[in-house]
């Protein structure tokens, strides 16, 4: 009896330093990897937002909505299409607005054909050296609008887009209320940049260098794409939702700090 109960005592030693090992091995890897883990963890994280809207927005869009259809001044352009980027396209909100943008003047094109034809450059990665090189959102789209571990574009490459399918695309950065308002009574929605998390608004959690450049390339986490067509006397503006599929509201004060952070950036048409 007492040669079992020692054996049952070594067998437990063994598998406590056993134990210990794995625990060191495993502690080593994750220190190893802790910054590819942390980009991870924050991909997947915006990657989740842009796929749940923030409650207290929606509550907010319904709100405005109600208090824009019994506007006295309410101005909006009818026949602007509300499509989903999802399930095709997670990361390609600037390429659903744009197709929507270009529906509303009966431009034959498909959401596949806009992707072809949107130049992408290669994703966030290490080179030999450590040092982390991606594309420039203002040249090109950041990876594949088709993946969801994407990040995405800014106004020009949208306007060169744009310009393969119906000429005469314009591109502003700096817009105002006032610019959009302008646009909408000329008979010509704005897609504008703003954010997926009205709370959050924008956020700079990644950097990389231009891969071509060598310039620093800020990602701000939450951006996003929707397609305005109207506004109210209150100054809340109507728009389509890429990431709904539906069109919602919001008053310009609120949409105006994401907007602006992003710099202002529009696309449109002046016909």
């Amino acid at each position: 009896m007492a040669k079992k109960k020692r054996r049952k005592i070594r067998y437990k030693r063994l598998f406590t330093i056993f134990l210990v090992i794995a625990m060191v091995m495993a502690g080593s890897w994750i220190y190893k990897h802790k910054q590819e883990l942390e980009i991870l963890f924050f991909d997947n994280e915006e990657t989740k937002d842009l796929n749940e809207p923030e409650a207290e927005m929606q509550e907010e869009v319904e709100k405005i909505l109600v208090e824009a259809d019994n506007s006295q001044g309410l101005t909006f352009l009818a026949g602007v299409l509300e499509y989903s980027q999802y399930p095709d396209y997670p990361t390609g909100c600037e390429i659903t607005a744009l197709y929507i943008l270009l529906n509303y003047y009966d431009v034959d094109v498909t959401m596949e054909e806009l992707v072809e034809a949107l130049p992408k450059g290669p994703f966030p990665y290490y080179d030999e050296n450590g040092v982390r090189y991606g594309a420039n959102p203002a040249k090109e789209f950041v990876g594949d609008p088709r993946l969801a571990d994407s990040y995405g574009v800014f106004n020009e490459p949208i306007r060169e887009t744009a310009e393969q399918f119906k000429t005469g695309a314009i591109s502003k950065t700096s817009a105002t209320l006032d610019d959009i308002k302008e646009i909408v009574l000329s008979g010509n929605p704005v897609m504008a940049w703003y954010t997926t998390n009205i709370e959050a608004g924008i956020e700079y959690r990644q950097e990389w260098l231009d891969y071509e450049t060598g310039e620093t390339v800020q990602w701000p986490a939450y951006e996003h794409a929707i397609v305005i067509y109207g506004f109210d006397e209150l100054n809340n503006i109507m728009y389509s939702d890429p990431s709904t599929g539906s069109s919602a509201a919001v008053g310009w004060d609120t949409f105006k700090e994401a907007f602006e952070e992003l710099g202002g950036m529009i696309v449109y048409y002046d016909e």
